[in-house]
């Protein structure tokens, strides 16, 4: 749970020290995805060259600390790999990660500068609304409802509703159902419902769902009568904010042993 000034994923790129031809030897690229409240894929360029033999890579990750900010001791896994991609499963939810690459010598030593990057996994699905669901009540108006917010601590203070195109961006409710009106014929518009805490904290995924509008009732005044919301214009639920992917790297001299 964080607040909405605050990025879900941040990164700073410092340039350090180091010939261009050493840079050959180091991997690139750093990129971390958020996929779940528990997993996360990262990827990284391949270096041009290995230090012994093909290029092998040392990945560390650290566990800052959980939900709620709670003071935790930082958990520390390693992992050794040739690839350029690493799936990292058994997170925990609202966790701050921060992951290091490095290039390895045939020994299982580091080598060089690392390639520094930090995430923080989504919150539970308890803490998110879920099931979104709309009815088109005219051409122009849409009734959206989802499931509350109901096993996550403290219920929510409110939910807000995100609409794109609309004239109105942003909607709050605390009911688990909101009317969306002065919705333009034949548009398609992207939904959007986040729970919000009493700290003005959002929880992260969201949920959300894309919604394509009919055509005016003046143009087809028997189809209006007829027509409630089908798969022909609803796309099924999906995370509100997809996949979190930050792209870019924190670069740190550390010296070789």
């Amino acid at each position: 749970m964080i607040s909405p000034t605050f990025c879900l994923l941040f990164q700073i790129l410092l340039v350090c020290g180091g010939s261009n031809e050493e840079d050959q030897f180091y991997p690139s690229n750093f990129k971390g995805t958020v996929t779940s409240d528990s997993t996360l894929t990262l990827t990284y360029e391949a270096a041009k060259k290995g230090i012994q033999g093909n290029p092998r890579y040392i990945i560390t990750q650290k566990e800052d600390y959980i939900k709620n900010d709670t003071p935790k001791p930082k958990k520390i896994k390693t992992y050794y790999t040739e690839t350029t991609a690493l799936f990292i499963k058994k997170l925990s939810p609202s966790t701050l990660y921060t992951f290091t690459l490095q290039a390895m010598k045939r020994d299982l030593r580091p080598f060089g500068k690392c390639i520094e990057i930090t995430m923080k996994t989504w919150d539970k699905a308890e803490c998110n609304p879920s099931n979104l669901r709309s009815e088109f009540l005219d051409e122009s108006k849409v009734l959206l409802t989802w499931n509350a917010v109901t096993k996550c601590g403290s219920a929510p203070a409110f939910y807000e509703l995100k609409c794109n195109p609309c004239a109105k961006d942003s909607h709050k409710t605390k009911n688990n159902s909101y009317v969306v009106e002065d919705l333009q014929p034949k548009t398609q518009y992207t939904f959007k419902v986040f729970a919000v805490s009493s700290t003005g904290d959002y929880y992260y995924p969201g949920v959300a769902m894309h919604v394509r509008t009919t055509e005016k009732a003046v143009e087809i005044p028997s189809k209006l009568n007829t027509e409630v919301l089908t798969s022909s214009n609803t796309i099924k639920n999906e995370p509100a904010v997809s996949k979190d992917e930050t792209t870019g790297s924190i670069a740190v001299e550390i010296p070789s042993k």
